[in-house]
């Protein structure tokens, strides 16, 4: 009876071993597909950004330079992260956030073809009060594929 138990033994732990490596190989091979890709919610940050700007204005929002705290965006946030643009052009009047060399490469992005790494940007134009409006709004914001939490 031993001699059948300790077969039965080492062949239920050689079984059992086999399972747990193809469980950790499998553990592995997820981990590193999940934390390998990243998500480009550039043109989606642009868009939200373009249309809280939007929101604002249509509701009134003074117009100058205090335009982000009217709308309820720290302006601080785009003098520590140079991810996001802002520019608001009234007539001939200009009021710009963040990254400036953003209203160029929103033009080049506009222009190239693939343009992978430049940000991707969100124009929009209204007439409120009889004043023609332009709102730009650009991010370069790629998803956390270094920046892991």
């Amino acid at each position: 009876m031993n001699k059948l138990f300790n077969k039965s033994g080492k062949l239920f732990s050689i079984w059992w071993i086999l399972v747990m490596v193809i469980v950790t190989i499998g553990v592995v091979i997820s981990a590193s597909f999940f934390y390998s890709s990243y998500g480009d919610i550039r043109s989606l940050e642009a868009e939200a950004l373009s249309i809280k700007i939007n929101d604002c204005i249509s509701n009134g929002a003074i117009i100058n330079s205090e335009l982000l705290t009217g709308c309820g965006i720290e302006p601080s946030f785009f003098e520590t992260n140079s991810n996001y643009f802002v520019m608001v052009s009234i007539d001939d009047l200009k009021y710009k956030f963040g990254n400036n060399a953003f209203e160029t490469d929103c033009e080049i992005s506009k222009k190239v073809l693939r343009a992978n790494n430049y940000p991707k940007c969100v124009e929009k134009e209204m007439n409120f009060n009889g004043k023609n409006i332009k709102i730009l709004t650009g991010s370069n914001n790629f998803g956390r594929k270094n920046d892991l939490i």
